[in-house]
């Protein structure tokens, strides 16, 4: 009985067979064969591989294209950088995991956008800031910068994208001898000002001067300081301000003028009546009751102070100095209730919030548009949307109302699928948007968050499968009761029937007689040399 080639092959080699055997099937451009040796080699060939065919750029290509093809993208990548074909070096270090030298590999083409987020997932975020900011993808930049703690620079990076309450976050960890301090503190006021709160806005400043005099680098602190207080009517603390300003510099932007005005409304206000004491109360009964006001009132014991102030504005003990500004991160109880973050920590949840985006949407705007990739997960916070499906005759039905608490487009953090339904503002509404890609991010930065999130959408997705299948039971023994048999895929004979019996496992292909003169080994013989087929080197590879 005869034998094929490959039946009768055996089952060990030399590692020079191997390499052997590969540079011939790589030679007669049979690069499936060669892959297939190479995959089942025990031994790591490769850079045994890479050092034959280094000499020859078109033989290196096919390497390169076997390693790929084999899934050792690692040495596919590290033989396109040989060749300094970057572009295919990138993708391919990217592919293995490599993600530093796929950022690398990006700059050496200016593809900054891409090394960037290479170099975020390797955790280089000095490196991937500086690129982000190159490509001007600011809110990258930011994020970043904040991971290595230039709290400054990210800062007033959210400033700028008006992303105040993070931007307030960080801008308040400088210490007072840092030397960006008080232009931090001139956008902290800022901010509190924008959202209304002048009053604490103008105490955060009086902190930041009282103690520092008026000078060059303080007078813009000075400015805004007498700009918030003639903003809250308080004409004349504004006009000791502004009058403090020209005294330094007569020139000072609009000073002048502001102190003109001052007075002027000083001038024509009514005059002020005296302000209402009230009267003492007399003692208290002694007993516990007054044990309780001599605790709450050192020094009046006996005696209870029924006219409790709001802190001065102007006083100096009422200032901001040293003390930390802190917002409410609006929409956090409805972030907290969504299934997907239901393990996460309050630290976690925290960084999720951060990746947030408040949105404000007017009636009719489209927030999700059916059959398209899901871009962003939404969460209302005030007002209300709708939730509409568009069927085959074009008519469109409303499917929900939703308001205040509730979410939409969860699926869209997870998959890329068409979305199956639109979403509209069905009045004003402010919304948190949690993006697709910020939220990538996030998870690539935190293993801990990626493991809790997947383990709770995988939970949810078997919970859905259980309940099908509950239904479909149910539904089953309905029909059997009715005398209906159910539809099967295959009758129960088809079921019992063997399987058909599985193809042969394809064999290696046979190894060549001998090695090709156009790579020699000295200790083996000598095969007449194959002509090199022509390869496209320009051409990308086909993974």
């Amino acid at each position: 009985m005869s034998t094929s080639p490959a039946a009768a092959q055996p089952a060990y080699y030399t590692a020079e067979d191997i390499v052997n055997y590969c540079l011939y099937y790589l030679t007669n451009g049979q690069l499936q064969e060669a892959a297939q040796w190479f995959s089942s080699c025990q031994e790591d060939i490769g850079y045994m591989l890479i050092s034959r065919a280094s000499t020859e750029k078109a033989l290196m290509q096919r390497v390169a294209k076997m390693f790929a093809m084999a899934k050792d993208f690692a040495k596919a990548a590290y033989c396109c950088e040989q060749m300094e074909d970057w572009a295919n070096a990138a993708r391919l270090y990217e592919r293995c995991g490599d993600f530093q030298m796929a950022g690398e590999m990006f700059s050496k083409v200016q593809d900054f956008a891409n090394a960037a987020a290479m170099f975020e997932k390797c955790q280089n975020f000095k490196q991937a800031a500086t690129l982000y900011l190159h490509v001007k993808d600011y809110l990258n930049a930011a994020i970043n910068l904040e991971r290595i703690k230039e709290h400054f620079q990210a800062g007033k990076l959210y400033y700028g994208l008006k992303r105040y309450q993070k931007a307030m976050e960080l801008l308040q960890r400088l210490e007072e001898n840092d030397p960006n301090f008080l232009e931090a503190s001139r956008m902290t006021a800022e901010i509190l000002a924008l959202s209304g709160s002048v009053d604490l806005a103008i105490r955060k400043l009086q902190g930041v001067v009282e103690e520092r005099g008026m000078h060059r680098e303080t007078a813009d602190i000075w400015y805004i300081l007498g700009i918030l207080l003639r903003k809250q009517e308080q004409f004349a603390e504004a006009a000791e301000i502004f009058e403090k300003l020209v005294t330094f510099d007569t020139n000072y932007k609009d000073a002048g003028s502001r102190l003109q005005e001052a007075r002027q409304h000083i001038k024509s206000r009514p005059p002020v009546a005296a302000p209402f004491v009230a009267p003492e109360k007399p003692a208290a009964p002694a007993g516990a009751h007054a044990a309780m006001s001599a605790a709450a009132h050192p020094g009046h014991a006996g005696q209870v102070d029924a006219t409790i102030k709001m802190p001065s504005i102007t006083a100096k003990a009422s200032s901001a100095k040293g003390q930390s500004i802190v917002g409410l991160m609006s929409g956090f109880e409805e972030l907290k209730a969504i299934s997907f973050f239901s393990e996460l920590s309050l630290p976690e949840l925290r960084n999720i919030h951060r990746v947030c985006v408040t949105v404000n949407a007017s009636p009719g705007q489209v927030l999700i548009e059916q059959g398209m990739e899901g871009k962003s997960l939404f969460i209302v916070v005030k007002g209300g949307i709708e939730v509409r499906r568009k069927g085959e005759d074009g008519h469109e039905a409303v499917l929900a109302r939703l308001g205040p608490g509730a979410h939409v487009g969860e699926m869209s953090l997870l998959d890329d699928a068409p979305t199956s339904a639109r979403v509209i503002a069905s009045e004003e509404c402010e919304l948190l948007e949690i993006g697709k890609e910020q939220f990538h991010n996030l998870l690539n930065s935190s293993d801990a968050i990626a493991h809790k999130v997947y383990r709770v959408f995988v939970k949810s997705q078997l919970d859905r499968l259980r309940e099908t299948n509950k239904k479909l039971g149910a539904m089953e023994a309905q029909l059997k009761q009715a005398g209906i048999a159910p539809i099967r895929p295959q009758s129960a004979e088809q079921a019992k029937a063997p399987a058909p019996p599985a193809p042969p496992k394809p064999r290696m292909p046979p190894p060549p007689p001998r090695p090709v003169s156009s790579v020699r080994n000295p200790a083996a013989p000598q095969a007449p040399a194959a002509s090199m087929p022509e390869t496209n080197s320009g051409g990308e590879f086909p993974w």
